[in-house]
């Protein structure tokens, strides 16, 4: 994330599209960057597909169908997200500031989020911003489908939205677990903050062995209070810091606002995910950077971590998720 020069705003018809748009608005102010916003139309179903043509295969009408549906949501996207000013030419034309709106057209089969992250590849944005849950079915405490399939395999850095959440950011958080995904979580908020002029608190995550300590095992063979976990932790981090600190190249428009930048430092012992989230609560944090895994993950596949998914399903913030 070392510019804002585009950005992709995946979009349905939900309140969740809304926050995200005028939060992916006020991000673009910052450096006159290009918005990418794109509808897809989800897949035809058998059903529909036998009702619309019950006597023969659609043939050669099936392009000229999926296109009207396109230009009709094309037209129902500007209207729900009042999106009057943005340009539905295709994206990637001859004038790079402008904002622009596309449809893609699923095919029978097709993943929403498989899509979405076909359409990032191709357009390489800076930043992706979407709705926490869309129009579907809302389970509480837990992100859309596609919301949770791009923050945890986006080939992007991707912001997640709740609807009606806040949207001046004036305060950015940073998870810092010290694994091998720290370094590009710090330098996302790093540079988001200094940005946005907000301020910056390095949360630095020392899970407290005793936590789900049941039975008192571990605590009484332990006996190490959470102040000694904080001390030492504090001192084993001092060097990584300054290395991860050392790694970040502060694009020369932003080496200005290094000098105030407000920043902070603090260790937190405890359970990763608890922790974080009261935190992010009683501090009023706008913002929060996570990794997507921890660095030494042995989860299957590309899902979220555990404490990266209890983020993105109960922290009262803006969730920025980091790839590696």
């Amino acid at each position: 994330m070392r510019d804002l020069a585009q950005l992709f705003v995946p979009v349905d018809f939900s309140r969740g599209s809304r926050a995200a748009l005028a939060v992916a608005r006020q991000l673009a102010e910052v450096e006159r960057g290009t918005l990418h916003v794109a509808h897809v139309v989800p897949p035809m179903t058998r059903a529909l597909r036998a009702t619309l043509f019950p006597y023969a295969a659609m043939g050669d009408e099936e392009p000229d169908l999926l296109e009207e549906l396109r230009g009709n949501a094309l037209r129902a996207v500007q209207r729900y997200l009042r999106l009057d000013d943005f340009s539905t030419a295709p994206l990637g034309g001859d004038d790079d500031t402008a904002h622009r709106l596309e449809a893609l057209a699923a095919a029978e089969g097709d993943a929403v989020a498989d899509l979405i992250n076909a359409r990032v590849r191709e357009v390489d944005p800076d930043l992706v911003v979407i709705g926490h849950s869309g129009e579907g079915p809302l389970t509480p405490g837990l992100a859309g489908s596609v919301a949770t399939r791009l923050a945890a395999e986006c080939p992007r850095p991707t912001l997640l939205v709740r609807a009606g959440e806040r949207r001046t950011i004036r305060s950015v958080a940073a998870a810092l677990d010290m694994s091998s995904a720290s370094p590009a979580v710090y330098e996302a908020a790093l540079l988001t903050a200094l940005r946005l002029q907000a301020t910056l608190t390095l949360l630095i995550i020392i899970p407290d062995p005793t936590a789900q300590d049941v039975c008192g095992v571990l605590a009484n063979t332990l006996n190490t209070p959470a102040d000694a976990l904080k001390k030492r932790g504090r001192k084993d981090t001092v060097g990584l810091l300054a290395r991860y600190r050392a790694g970040v190249q502060v694009p020369f428009p932003l080496q200005a606002h290094l000098p105030r930048l407000d920043l902070k430092e603090l260790v937190l012992v405890g359970d990763p995910a608890l922790s974080l989230i009261r935190y992010t609560a009683q501090h009023d944090v706008d913002l929060l950077v996570i990794g997507r895994r921890s660095g030494e993950h042995n989860g299957l596949g590309a899902a979220l971590g555990r404490t990266a998914a209890a983020l993105v399903g109960a922290a009262p913030a803006l969730i920025l998720s980091v790839p590696s």
